[in-house]
């Protein structure tokens, strides 16, 4: 399926091609012109949607006034009690118990002649049934007699949504041993009874929607599914079940869960052998991790071989895209520079940058600084002001700063560690994050997580943190900005007096340089009487694994318009005055001193 994600998320539509209640995610995006149109992505069966499907049916200019229908309320107590008047059987056919039955709070309804009409799932939030999943029995029998017969095999009565509890989740406290996921009712309560007689009661669930929102509800559960020791997969072994299972792998990384090896369609149908429990269980026994790595040839990947590297997205500081050739999927950048030199005033640049021109989400990991502190500070780079001062002082009004927050909303989402610096909990949460769809992140400063140790096993721990972050990048196609503080000069001209960063200064420097891409140091003299050289940066690229490129640009920080942009060298000219310096540098940054040719401009943001 064609899912072509980019932009900022406006939210989630009834679906016109499949008729889902809300599978539709729709996008706004930017065109080069600085224009503005949407697109997106069905999750349930149409894929990609194109701009022009959109505008045919809905909308555009309310779309994001537009509040698709919840579906639903939550069941109503006449509803409740009819269903709870219908009785809780076994399923013969099935060869699920009543017992089993009764533990998940199945109902059955049937008909005069005493066969099966309808099968109600609770649907459960907090504890509380809301609504049910309902199988509609009757239709699937009229369709295998005739074909042409319409109706829903399934349908939802009441609150049936993916932000609501998985089918079974209210019966089994958090923090078990094991917990199995299916892909379906029936199968969750075929794996149960199967598994019931083993030495600990284990989890059973599934997913109470359909296969297109399957991943969101399990995503909407991350924290509950993570807390249990072992989570092992059954879905159907089909197509469609490996590719939910693997999606839900890398949610939780491996190790963390294991996919079980079916044998037949799905758990329901090992009930109808004689020795199908115990291969059910040997399955499940014998589930295993699946590798991310495997033995592969040129012909396997010759198509993928065959494809032309393009540019990456653009960075803030044309000298450095021109170095890098743009930010790539599956790298780490490390930016080192001693304390109140640019650090900051650099990560916040490029989150404008990510969330402005390339219309990208950014996970940021602010791990001495927060989250409200950060968004000022950003918010304050749309509009050009200074949040973190009084209004009187950054001459801004409130009205100003709430609608630079507006402009970022659901383009920056914060790690609020409340004190704790755990780096495999920074590493869950980045996981989390990318099974969203966010691929960029921000992470300051590394040498927090290893404050409270001694150099021997703060350089361990980095290296640990690194190699994972690295694989990570790698399996996920996600990116990092990582930041670090240098340690002081040993002879030669201090840090914050313009000395050169090296990368042999980073904390735990072997770390860095063995498992990150690039390598940058920013230089400052913070004792320089001229303003406007105290307030401009050298960047250096320290060092380049994919090019063995270098480069080395100027960004100058304006307090007027709180911008951190690239400038001329300052120290070549002593006699311009700051309104040409700072046209020269609008000229560097917009685009006519063009160092990739005539013509050539970056791509657009939608083609990533």
């Amino acid at each position: 399926m064609d899912t072509k994600q980019s932009g900022q998320l406006i939210g989630h539509f009834p679906c016109f091609g499949c008729g889902g209640s809300d599978p539709l995610a729709i996008y706004k995006k930017k065109r080069e012109d600085g224009s503005f149109y949407y697109d997106g992505t069905c999750y349930s069966n149409c894929g990609f949607v194109t701009a022009e499907e959109i505008e045919e049916n809905f909308v555009v200019e309310e779309l994001e006034k537009y509040k698709p229908r919840s579906n639903a309320e939550p069941i109503t107590q006449e509803q409740l009690k009819e269903v709870q008047s219908y009785e809780m059987r076994g399923w013969r056919e099935r060869r699920i118990k009543k017992s089993t039955c009764e533990r998940y709070g199945v109902y059955t309804k049937f008909d005069d002649c005493d066969t099966v009409t309808h099968r109600f799932y609770p649907v459960t939030e907090k504890g509380n049934v809301v609504g049910f999943h309902v199988r509609n029995d009757k239709i699937k029998q009229a369709k295998k007699l005739d074909k042409s017969v319409e109706g829903a095999s399934f349908y939802a009565l009441g609150k049936v949504r993916s932000e609501c509890e998985l089918f079974g989740q209210s019966l089994f406290p958090k923090g078990g041993k094991f917990l199995v996921l299916t892909g379906g009712e029936e199968d969750a309560m075929a794996v149960y009874q199967t598994l019931r007689s083993d030495k600990y009661e284990t989890a059973v669930l599934s997913p109470v929607v359909g296969e297109g929102s399957a991943k969101k509800q399990i995503q909407n559960q991350y924290d509950y599914i993570k807390s249990f020791e072992k989570v092992i997969l059954m879905m159907d072994n089909d197509s469609v079940g490996q590719a939910a299972a693997k999606d839900i792998s890398k949610m939780f990384g491996f190790g963390k869960v294991v996919i079980a090896d079916l044998v037949y369609k799905d758990p329901c149908e090992y009930l109808k052998y004689s020795d199908g429990e115990q291969k059910l269980k040997k399955a499940f026994w014998e589930a295993m991790p699946k590798k991310p790595s495997q033995v592969l040839t040129v012909s396997d990947i010759y198509e993928r071989a065959l494809q032309v590297p393009e540019m990456g997205l653009s960075l803030p500081w044309e000298s450095a895209t021109k170095a890098t050739l743009g930010i790539r999927r599956g790298e780490i950048h490390i930016v080192g520079a001693a304390p109140k030199i640019g650090k900051t005033e650099h990560q916040h640049q490029l989150i404008k940058h990510m969330t402005d021109v390339h219309g990208e989400i950014v996970g940021v990991m602010s791990l001495e600084e927060n989250p409200v502190k950060t968004l000022k500070k950003v918010a304050g780079k749309y509009a050009g002001k200074q949040f973190t001062k009084p209004p009187e002082i950054g001459g801004y009004t409130q009205e100003d700063m709430k609608k630079a927050f507006q402009l970022l909303d659901n383009k920056m989402e914060f790690y609020s560690s409340d004190g704790v610096r755990d780096y495999q909990e920074i590493l869950d949460t980045v996981r989390y994050w990318a099974s969203k769809g966010i691929w960029f992140f921000i992470l300051d400063p590394l040498t927090a997580l290893v404050a409270e140790y001694s150099t021997g096993e703060a350089n361990d721990i980095l290296n640990n943190f690194m190699s994972k972050a690295a694989s990570m990048a790698m399996e996920l196609q996600i990116t990092f900005f990582m930041y670090s503080h240098v340690n002081p000069v040993r002879s030669g001209v201090p840090h914050d007096q313009g000395g050169d960063v090296l990368s042999s200064q980073f904390t735990g420097s072997r770390a860095m340089e063995k498992w990150a891409h690039y390598g940058w140091g920013i230089q400052r003299d913070r004792t320089e009487k001229d303003e406007k050289k105290r307030n401009t940066a050298r960047v250096t690229m320290l060092f380049d694994r994919e090019f063995g490129e270098y480069c080395e640009y100027y960004a100058f920080y304006n307090k007027e318009t709180n911008d951190w942009s690239e400038v001329p060298n300052p120290n070549l000219d002593d006699d311009h005055d700051a309104l040409n310096w700072e046209e020269e540098a609008e000229l560097l940054d917009d685009g006519p001193i063009n160092s990739f040719g005539e013509g050539w401009t970056f791509p657009k943001p939608d083609e990533y």
